[in-house]
């Protein structure tokens, strides 16, 4: 919390007993008897919040998006390491059966190879007040890379467009190529709703993720195979 008084009323309401009560970040950081930190600031605050818990010897466990910039999270994770410190990137996605479910149909062989995957993201949903991409796209971006194994991936392309007053991404397209070959497309906003379903296609079938694909409980798999697919 930002005041101690805070902090305490809010341990006090949920009941929470021998709470202690931080009216800064750096405070809390401080705090020689807490060994790790969960980050779930705002999203523009994270860089600095786990460079301040990482410089004061605590491991940290960051909510998405870790950072807006490529150079930014390799500042972070070379500091994280340069400490011998525990970093996680609270990609929370990862840790769902079905996610790993996913993972072990495609390295089955269950629709062959991997050739393409695409995930919409979009809600209705404070367009302007932050970015698009921070907020739900790196969900799609996840889904793509798992689908991939992991795979290094650069962009082909992108289209976006901004809020007129806050220059924020309210809507996002992009495409992605994987090194390997492959292509993940992805597409997110906070002005409009989407079917919010995530599929994956490889050379002999399909697997489909029904909404919410970003925390996922089930999924299907359809296999085609045969001239023009249509035996399935």
């Amino acid at each position: 919390s930002r005041t101690s008084e805070r902090a305490e009323s809010f341990a006090a309401a949920l009941g929470i007993a021998g709470a202690r009560g931080y009216g800064s970040y750096a405070e809390l950081a401080a705090d020689g008897q807490v060994d790790i930190i969960y980050i779930a600031t705002p999203s523009s605050r994270h860089v600095p919040d786990s460079l301040l818990c990482l410089e004061a010897g605590k491991h940290v466990l960051c909510e998405k998006s870790m950072a807006p910039t490529a150079e930014e999270a390799s500042r972070v994770l070379s500091l994280a390491r340069e400490r011998g410190l525990f970093f996680l990137h609270g990609v929370w996605s990862r840790f769902f059966p079905a996610m790993r479910a996913i993972r072990q149909a495609i390295d089955s062989g269950a629709i062959g190879t991997v050739c393409s995957a695409h995930a919409s993201f979009c809600q209705a949903d404070g367009a302007g007040s932050c970015s698009a991409m921070a907020e739900t796209g790196i969900y799609c971006v996840q889904f793509l890379a798992w689908a991939f194994g992991g795979r290094e991936a650069e962009v082909g392309g992108v289209c976006y467009e901004l809020d007129p007053h806050t220059g924020h991404d309210t809507h996002v397209a992009a495409t992605l190529h994987f090194s390997g070959g492959g292509i993940g497309t992805l597409e997110c906003s906070l002005r409009h709703p989407s079917p919010r379903e995530a599929v994956i296609c490889g050379t002999r079938g399909v697997i489909r993720v029904s909404f919410p694909f970003w925390c996922p409980t089930r999924f299907s798999i359809q296999r085609m195979s045969g001239p023009a697919s249509q035996t399935w």
